[in-house]
This record gives structure tokens, sequence and C-alpha cells, in this order.
């Protein structure tokens, strides 16, 4: 009886091994989930360290010039009231910021008056720059004023790869806003960056260089005189001008 049990035991055993190494056989060992998706991807293009502190260093160079540019403006007046003092001083303050910028223009391009005065002498400082300007036409329409361009006489040169548009003051950033579109249309291929000396707070238009930051009002410029025609409010109180739109009016 008991030689009976055991050859029955013996026999289940060696039914169960055979089964077991008929599975392993027949079913090779499968690849992990992880090994699968390994597999399966495309080689990542990855940054060499080096290239890595090259990005890092770079971006970081931007932001601490940006920092350090807005850090060093100049003070505005308090009165509001800018002298030639204010003048010389905010653009020998644009002159190096290019300059730091490694940003030579070709020629300058001043916008209206204003930006043949300022224009004129930051070409002076910055080595006798050829200079052109772009005239400016306002008219009054529903209580506030249109900006438009006369380019009848106005071309780039040929050559011109770097130009620097500059302004005296902005106020609501019309002028400029208009101005860049204008070229940017009318010559793509050229880099333009934008100058003004005096930055309004509430401008939709920011500069990529200016010296003075200004959220008062602007009471004289020292290139207007007794007839020059009353020009711009950085902060226009209803009640004080009843414009219904804060566009730039003549300077």
């Amino acid at each position: 009886m008991e030689l009976a049990i055991s050859l029955i035991l013996w026999s289940f055993m060696g039914i169960s091994l055979l089964f077991a190494l008929y599975i392993v056989l027949d079913d090779p060992p499968r690849e992990s989930a992880i090994e699968q998706i390994e597999s399966r991807s495309q080689p990542v293009k990855t940054r060499s360290p080096a290239q890595n502190e090259n990005v890092i260093a770079g971006r970081m160079d931007q932001f601490v010039k940006a920092a350090t540019y807005r850090q060093t403006l100049l003070p505005a007046p308090k009165n509001g009231r800018y002298s030639w003092g204010d003048t010389r001083r905010g653009l020998e303050h644009i002159q190096v910021a290019m300059e730091q910028d490694n940003f030579i223009p070709d020629i300058i391009v001043g916008l209206g008056r204003s930006g043949g005065v300022v224009g004129g002498i930051l070409a002076c400082l910055m080595g006798s720059l050829p200079i052109d300007l772009l005239d400016l036409h306002y008219t009054r329409k529903d209580k506030a004023y249109r900006v438009e361009f006369r380019t009848e006489s106005f071309k780039l040169p040929e050559d011109a790869k770097k130009v620097l548009v500059i302004e005296g003051a902005t106020t609501a950033g019309t002028t400029l806003t208009t101005a860049s579109k204008l070229l940017a249309d009318q010559y793509p291929g050229i880099e333009f960056r934008y100058a003004v000396l005096i930055q309004s707070e509430a401008s939709q238009f920011t500069c990529n260089y200016y010296a003075f930051s200004e959220r008062k009002k602007i009471l004289s410029l020292p290139w207007h005189g007794t007839r020059s025609k009353k020009y711009l409010f950085l902060v226009r109180p209803a009640e004080e001008t009843n414009h219904q739109s804060a566009d730039d009016s003549p300077r």
C-alpha cells in the first residue's frame, strides 16, 4: 500500500516538472515594462555639461543686464522740467547702454522734431553717425490726435543693417508703435531698435533704451520755446483734458 502511494506521488511530481519545463522552453523571458519603453524610445539629444553652462551663463547675463539697466536709470526732475543738462546726461546714459549691448547703428533716425534734436546729439556722441529724420504730421480728430508719417522723402541706405529710431519723449506710445510697424513692413531685413529720452510708465510701447522713467506730467523740455505747440501729458486726467484717446500730441 505504501509503495503504491509513493509511486503515485513520484509520478505526480514528474508530470509537474515536465509541465514546468515545457512552459519555460515555449515562452522565453519577457522584457520588463521599463525595458520595453527604453527599447522603443528614440535617442534623446542632450546638451553636454559645457553647453548647459553656456546657456545658463547667457541667460544670467541677460537678466543681470536688464536688472542693472533699470537700477541705473537717471532720476527724473521732481518739478517735471527737463534741462539741457538732463538731456545731455540722458543721451550719454543711452550711449553707454547701447555700447554695452554692442549695438552700434549704421544710422540714427529721429522721429519728428524732438527726435531730430536728441538724435543729432546722440549721433555726435557716438562718433558722428549718419542721421535722418522721419517727420510727423498730427491731425486732431474727436478730441484726440492722430499721427501720420511723411515718408515721401525718407529712404534708408541700402547697406543699412542696424538702425536706431529715437524720440524725445513718449506718452501713450502711439508714435513709436506706428513707426515700428511702418518701418518693419518697409524694411523687413533691418534690425531696428528704439530709444527715447523720457519713457512714460503709462506708454504701450517700451523702448530698448531710455534714460528717464516718468509717471507725472512733463512741464517743459529744453528744445521747446514760447511758440512751440503744447505737447504731452504723461498722466491725463479726464477732467483736465477731456481727451477720448491717450494718443501723443504734437511736439
